[in-house]
């Protein structure tokens, strides 16, 4: 028995076999299919494994929101690990001539990962629009629910790959020959390839656009609201980058996917499409494992700062202790900088505002920690706060709390918007650390933001309402006393504005 026979007996339609154990395709489109499938393998396999990588050997990206964006990225790694060497070796023999079996087992494995990304996908997009525009009814960001979200995702994409391993349609070969699919031209798998179409596709996309579109919505709804014409315009440069990102994320899901879903479609209406005009479909598909990456996790602030740090410069470093000299002396000085020169963050640093719920004339107390700049400067000052805050040390509790960084500043401002200098990007992952924190709360202490670093992480302390919120993560609502605004406490750092909103912190349109 031949090979060709070997394939055939295994297949209710030897139709499909047929074609794609020669495939009638001209040889300069096997070189190009190769060329481009080699180029997509490496690089996905490279981008992929990286952030892997990056989030295994990172403790701080092990967040339970992270699992979501990393399961998109283990699918895409398992495609470009096993499914585009398959293809590729199919494309180099011109033509599916490795056996029934690895067809099933290939098919399967391609649409189970391939559904897993949709999912994911939606999921991620949905989670991102109870996050925005639900404003904090439901949590989504425990461990907890971030398992039941993956169990989802993995349950649906069972449901969609299981059935032709079970009787319920079959897995063959494309007609190009490139790769194995569920047959789409057999009459017995119409049902079958319909159902896989709707849930599998057509739902997910729904899904996809109803709640970009309403992120999007909810944005720019937010941002109309405010008051502060610096605010705002930071908001709309928010905003422009929020839609940006939505409109690529969209782009991307269409480009990949519609294109094999309308030829899959077409078949299942009785059309007939030839091997050449199917193999280009096929190919689009495996495009999602280099675009993902980069929408979701090289756009991803998190992810950039760790995979590409940004150390900060001596002349950020003298920068920023300028500023603080000027805010030291006080007079008339204090206003020049207060707040309209402070609130432009640069490359490496930035400011923190804190704005609304406080009178103008409250004095705010400012820790400052600028490293090791101007070290001869502040040692005197370093050791008296030391002792002043040595009874603090015994007790967690104590307010201020202790201190453990070589240079601590005391400023005076008066303000209607308070500030902290944060003295690079990397001083500011603080505010930036994701899902559920762990927060202690404090009360009645005169409206004083107060920041410190220690050996167990970054804290920052501020006032809101009338309660002082501490903690080294956030999202967290525990002893937080909202005072009924959505941009209660906004926090301008280099990455762009947090905010809170009914408890919860939010950067750009992402809880974190």
């Amino acid at each position: 028995m031949d090979s060709l026979t070997k394939l055939q007996v295994h297949s209710v339609n030897n139709h499909d076999w047929d074609y794609a154990y020669a495939p009638d395709l001209p040889d300069w489109l096997f070189i190009c299919a190769a060329i481009y499938l080699f180029i997509l393998g490496v690089v996905g396999l490279i981008a992929n494994g990286a952030i892997i990588l990056v989030f295994l050997c990172n403790k701080q990206l092990q967040t339970p929101f992270n699992l979501v964006l990393m399961n998109l990225i283990m699918a895409e790694f398992v495609i470009s690990a096993f499914g585009v060497p398959v293809d590729f070796t199919a494309t180099v023999l011109k033509g599916w001539k490795m056996g029934s079996s690895l067809c099933s087992i290939t098919g399967f494995i391609l649409t189970l990962v391939g559904m897993a990304s949709i999912y994911t996908l939606a999921a991620l997009s949905t989670q991102r629009w109870i996050l925005v525009s639900q404003f904090g009814r439901f949590n989504v960001q425990g461990i907890g629910s971030i398992l039941v979200i993956l169990g989802v995702v993995w349950g649906l994409s069972s449901a969609m790959a299981l059935p032709p391993l079970f009787g319920w349609a079959f897995y063959a070969p494309e007609s190009s020959g490139i790769s194995c699919a569920p047959s789409w031209e057999t009459l017995e798998n119409q049902s079958y390839n319909w159902y896989l179409i709707s849930f599998g596709f057509l739902l997910p996309l729904a899904l996809l656009l109803f709640t970009s579109f309403s992120v999007m919505k909810t944005m720019r709804k937010n941002a109309s609201q405010l008051q502060s014409l610096a605010v705002k315009k930071s908001a709309q440069k928010r905003e422009n980058k929020v839609n940006l990102m939505v409109m690529v994320m969209i782009f991307s899901f269409l480009f990949c996917w519609t294109p094999y879903a309308l030829m899959s479609i077409y078949q299942l209406l009785g059309g007939s499409v030839t091997p050449y005009t199917s193999a280009f479909p096929v190919l689009f598909c495996k495009s999602s494992i280099c675009a993902n990456p980069f929408i979701y996790v090289a756009m991803n602030s998190q992810f950039r700062n760790a995979m590409w740090p940004k150390p900060l410069g001596k002349k950020n470093l003298t920068q920023a202790h300028n500023h603080l000299r000027e805010l030291q002396r006080g007079g008339d000085n204090r206003s020049k900088v207060c707040p309209e020169t402070l609130n432009k963050p640069t490359q490496s640093f930035g400011v923190a505002t804190i704005c609304g719920g406080m009178e103008e004339t409250v004095k705010t107390e400012i820790h400052l920690d600028l490293q090791k700049a101007a070290k001869d400067d502040g040692s005197s000052r370093t050791a008296q706060r030391e002792e002043e805050f040595e009874d603090s040390r015994l007790d967690p509790l104590a307010f201020p709390p202790p201190l453990e960084h070589d240079l601590e500043f005391d400023v005076q401002a008066s303000c209607a918007c308070r500030q902290i200098l944060i003295s690079s990007l990397h001083e500011a992952q603080h505010i930036q650390a994701d899902s559920m924190g762990s927060y202690k709360y404090y009360s009645n202490f005169e409206g004083k933001p107060y920041y410190y670093s220690s050996s167990h992480g970054k804290y920052l302390y501020f006032l809101n309402g009338s309660g002082w919120l501490i903690g080294n993560a956030v999202g967290a609502k525990i002893g937080f006393i909202h005072n009924n605004s959505q941009y209660a406490c906004p926090y301008l750092i280099p990455e762009g504005w947090m905010y809170v909103n009914n408890g919860y912190w939010y950067k750009d349109l992402s809880l974190v």
